[in-house]
């Protein structure tokens, strides 16, 4: 190695990395919140949140030639009227035709067997959405849009301005529907949200998933966590849109507590009857697109009533489709799964909200007849009480007694756990049969607010759980650790830049004193010194006159 020059500067001691500090500190923050979440005691999962489908219908398989057995569906018969024939030309795979306000489920097929729901995915997506940013039409009126906004960003309401990003455009899968969305460009969440409803657009509804919760990760995250606020147990979601997953089911029932939830936010419903609307064009985009509802219902084939409704497709889902109307008063949910083609998934709904609106007659219920059962509340293993249960329907305590019944010759029979667990999804309901045994009716049930309070000490009016706060310290400590990463890659990459500085000028100061090496010889051999010259001659005379 060559020898540094006797002047050459002094090499810099090699300084600690500036960010060493902070990345301990990120270590040690990430750690304690480790510890944090070890201690608090595992939260109680449903099937909602089992990472494999726990026997997804597939039309073909056992479970579509009627195979009941070792399944969620081992009852007997479906839920259905007593007398036959009504329903007997519905083709779907597994239907429910739900009560919107009581809950009470008037006639099912397969009811809790998981299926793929396709395109009925969006309506979770955009009741979240909705419940976010508002309605459709606060700035406007729906169907109607003005030229976005140049910011890029959602702002508090669906007027606000969002740019398509390259990672929304990625996410749309080989044969989406989709309105053909390109990354950079603008629009507004009210055009994303009517093209999501509307077009069935995959694409946009994950650009609506990403102005949500920052990615489409985070938003089906949230999806998850309404599934199980609202108690689903058979429920999981894996992107926003619908788009085939394997790990992504509901079943006919749960879809349809989703469609009655939904129907509650403001602005969901008239989405459903938006007849058209235009996006207009953008710097990327030029041309405008126009949307329409092609819901036959609602134009071609007018149903008295109709609220509305979403329609679905996949190969492995076959036609999926979700249909509300009301009438008098009463709001009626019909959801057809695996219909073999777009017209039977019609015809279906049609036949269900037929048999809802004829065949049934509204009775009240009093609560103290039903036998309705006290359950002990348990908590992390102890039991704190018990709790009376009550109906979980936001209408009055009735029932929809089918044609044909008695209501003198009715029983109730209580189905669910044994127990109520703090922060588990809840299935307890109470089963209505008739004279035969046939079961007329199912109605949902939920502990009293009041009484789980005082024994929970839970404030009702603001239901944190420990699910809530440990979803909350999961994140904290994903961007902890995140963070971490991020300072360590930096103070590696700093430190190779360092040791690459110091080569490149330990090469710059060994070529320098190369050259200065070389420029002395080259002196030495113009100029050599007087003992190395030769024998001096006889002296030069002066010269002049």
């Amino acid at each position: 190695m060559t020898a540094r020059p006797a002047n050459a500067p002094a090499r810099p001691r090699a300084a600690r990395p500036a960010c060493s500090g902070r990345l301990h500190r990120l270590l040690a923050a990430a750690s304690a919140l480790a510890l944090l979440l070890a201690l608090l005691p595992p939260v109680a999962a449903g099937a909602a949140n089992s990472a494999e489908p726990p026997g997804v219908f597939s039309p073909g398989s056992a479970a579509a030639s009627g195979s009941e057995s070792g399944g969620p569906d081992a009852s007997p018969a479906p839920l259905t009227d007593p007398l036959p024939g009504p329903l007997d030309s519905v083709t779907a795979g597994g239907y429910c035709l739900l009560d919107a306000a009581t809950g009470q489920v008037l006639a099912s097929r397969m009811p809790d067997t998981p299926f793929y729901p396709a395109s009925l995915t969006k309506m979770m997506t955009l009741a979240l959405v909705l419940e976010q940013f508002g309605q459709p039409g606060e700035s406007g009126q729906p169907g109607e849009s003005g030229p976005p906004g140049e910011t890029g960003q959602p702002g508090e309401t669906l007027s606000g301005a969002v740019t398509v990003s390259e990672s929304a455009v990625a996410a749309v899968g080989p044969g989406s529907s989709s309105i053909y969305l390109r990354a950079g460009e603008t629009m507004t969440l009210e055009d994303a949200v009517l093209a999501a409803q509307l077009a069935s657009a995959n694409d946009a509804a994950n650009v609506l998933a990403e102005a949500a919760a920052g990615s489409i990760e985070g938003f089906v995250a949230r999806m998850n966590e309404q599934a199980a606020a609202l108690g689903l147990q058979s429920t999981r979601f894996a992107n926003p849109s619908g788009y085939h997953d394997e790990a992504q089911y509901t079943t006919p029932r749960e879809l349809a507590k989703i469609a009655a939830w939904a129907l509650t936010i403001p602005g969901f419903a008239e989405l459903l009857r938006c007849p058209e609307h235009t996006m207009p064009g953008n710097a990327v985009h030029p041309a405008a697109r126009r949307f329409v509802n092609d819901n036959r219902l609602l134009a071609e084939e007018p149903y008295p009533g109709c609220l509305g409704g979403k329609t679905g497709w996949t190969g492995e889902a076959h036609f999926t489709m979700m249909q509300a109307a009301s009438r008098e008063g009463r709001t009626l949910i019909a959801v057809v799964l695996a219909c073999p083609s777009r017209a039977a998934s019609y015809a279906d709904c049609v036949a269900l909200l037929d048999h809802g609106f004829a065949d049934f007659t509204p009775i009240p219920l009093d609560e103290a007849k039903l036998g309705l059962p006290r359950l002990p509340v348990v908590r992390e293993g102890q039991t704190l009480g018990e709790v009376p249960l009550i109906l979980a329907g936001t209408g009055p305590a009735e029932l929809l007694l089918p044609a044909g019944a008695s209501e003198a010759e009715l029983s109730f029979t209580y189905l669910g756990p044994p127990a109520y667990t703090v922060d588990a999804p809840f299935a307890g309901r109470i089963a209505v049969r008739g004279r035969t045994g046939v079961t007329l009716a199912e109605l949902p049930l939920a502990p009293e607010p009041e009484a789980l309070a005082a024994l929970t000490g839970a404030d009702p009016e603001q239901p944190w759980d420990r699910r809530g706060l440990r979803s909350i310290l999961l994140l904290a400590l994903a961007v902890l650790l995140g963070a971490a990463v991020s300072s360590r890659d930096a103070s590696q990459l700093a430190a190779q830049r360092r040791r690459a500085a110091r080569r490149r000028l330990d090469r710059q100061l060994a070529r320098g004193h190369a050259r200065i090496e070389r420029l002395e010889a080259l002196e030495e051999e113009a100029d050599p010194p007087a003992d190395r010259r030769g024998p001096a001659g006889p002296a030069k005379p002066p010269s002049g006159p």
